[in-house]
């Protein structure tokens, strides 16, 4: 399948393909010439796909296209994870795939539709996580859960009142509330505080929200095959 595709691809006139490679040589074999994008069937690679995507893309920084006829958004999950750019099924045709290698050079990400919110919400909850882990172990740490709800609604551009109703307090508890984050942060205004907070990593309210944007360290779109 390899020199064939190969073979369709040379046709294009702004995709110039390199000599394949086998999984063996790719891990064992010493540096061949680093390819802006590489192509990595799945389903021949079995297990150590992951293995072959770590070293392109996290050693040479190299784009990956994956083929696979696995339809499971645990893998697919794990190469989002890994910077995998697309991820299509290996009965993709040629001239897809061409498109889909110039939609990844351009910087975007092609996951197949019923794949694509498994695998948001899964970064969703990475970058959750993440921020949570940075919260704990910085100047937020001293902030009670409710004083860290609070303080999420701030970054969001909430007032008095709209916290109020969101948190379900009365407005004199936010008032309690936002002066002793001011207090624990030591910081004298609104600005500041949700300045701290940002570069400490607590991400706002609407970021983690399943109904919310999402991280906007990715961007994926949706792709469906109709044949």
């Amino acid at each position: 399948m390899a020199d064939s595709l190969a073979h369709r691809l040379a046709h294009e006139n702004d995709l110039l393909v390199l000599p394949h490679r086998s999984p063996e040589e790719l891990l064992n074999g010493p540096p061949g010439p680093r390819a802006d994008t590489a192509i990595i069937d799945a389903s021949s690679t079995s297990e150590i796909w992951p293995r072959l995507v770590e070293l392109l893309a996290g050693a040479n920084d190299t784009r990956v296209v994956l083929l696979s006829d696995v339809d499971d958004a645990g893998e697919a999950l794990v190469a989002a994870r890994q910077g995998v750019g697309a991820w299509l099924p290996s009965r993709t045709r040629a001239h897809e795939i061409a498109d889909a290698i110039r939609a990844v050079a351009a910087g975007h990400t092609l996951y197949p539709s019923d794949l694509l919110g498994p695998v948001l919400d899964g970064l969703r909850e990475d970058v959750r996580l993440a921020s949570s882990a940075r919260v704990d172990d910085g100047p937020l740490a001293d902030l009670t859960e409710r004083e860290r709800e609070v303080l999420g609604c701030l970054i969001d551009g909430a007032q008095s009142g709209e916290i109020a109703r969101e948190l379900d307090m009365a407005p004199n508890t936010v008032r309690t509330h936002t002066n002793r984050i001011f207090r624990k942060l030591g910081a004298h205004s609104r600005l500041e505080a949700v300045r701290i907070a940002r570069h400490a990593g607590l991400i706002p309210r609407s970021d983690s929200h399943p109904s919310g944007r999402g991280p906007s360290s990715i961007n994926l779109s949706s792709r469906t095959d109709e044949r």
